[in-house]
């Protein structure tokens, strides 16, 4: 039998030069530019979906991360039922 969803992540890198100086992660103004760098992409999300993708593909789980230079990583995984 086989699983009646296919799957697919997206990835995306955000780089450190979008905030100003070293990350201070628990200062309010980081915060604030991290979730607008964030919320930029989310708005353009269904449309790259739509484009990239192709299909009805929804949103299943996501993930946000920081690496050590303060890039911002956001993996998406993509679910849609099999025709």
């Amino acid at each position: 039998m086989e699983h009646p969803y296919e799957y697919t992540t997206l990835l995306h890198f955000m780089p450190y030069q979008v905030i100003t100086g070293p990350p201070d992660y628990k200062s309010v103004e980081t915060q604030g530019q991290i979730m607008q760098v964030v919320q930029n992409f989310v708005y353009q999300l269904p449309k790259v979906i739509t484009e990239k993708l192709q299909g009805n593909w929804e949103v299943n789980s996501h993930n946000i991360a920081f690496a050590p230079d303060g890039t911002i990583m956001l993996s998406i995984l993509l679910q849609r039922r099999r025709t």
